[in-house]
């Protein structure tokens, strides 16, 4: 299976809600969202490890998100890179729309995704967790 292969099978796997699927996929020593976190977002902290990435989809629990569509693929040795069109309504029932919503996977030789970046508007993230 090709690393392609592999983040369509975790974005299935969320759209299932089942997280171990997604980390049975990661390296142990994962960085997820270490190169830009955003204070207030609670989902866009850094995390290292892939026993800490849960917490990313914990802090993901207050939105209902009724769209997630990832719609262009890109993929070049061991970087695939993913745009995403994400809908839904904040935990204040304020609605968000992101269609250019980039994710960033580099995988290592074994195939274990060794780091995630989303490469998105923060502002925007921090409006759908503050207001």
């Amino acid at each position: 299976m090709g690393n392609k292969e592999t983040v369509q099978q975790m974005y299935e796997a969320f759209g299932r809600g089942d997280v171990p699927a997604i980390i049975d996929k990661l390296d142990a020593n994962v960085e997820w969202d270490t190169d830009a976190p955003t204070d207030g977002v609670p989902w866009l902290q850094a995390r290292r490890g892939a026993a800490n990435v849960a917490g990313f989809f914990e802090a993901l629990a207050p939105l209902n998100i009724t769209r997630f569509d990832p719609h262009t693929w890109f993929s070049d040795g061991d970087k695939v890179f993913v745009l995403v069109a994400i809908e839904g309504t904040n935990k204040n029932g304020k609605p968000f729309n992101i269609p250019y919503e980039g994710h960033l996977w580099v995988f290592n030789s074994a195939g274990k995704v060794t780091k995630y970046q989303h490469v998105t508007d923060t502002a925007q993230h921090w409006r759908m967790a503050n207001q």
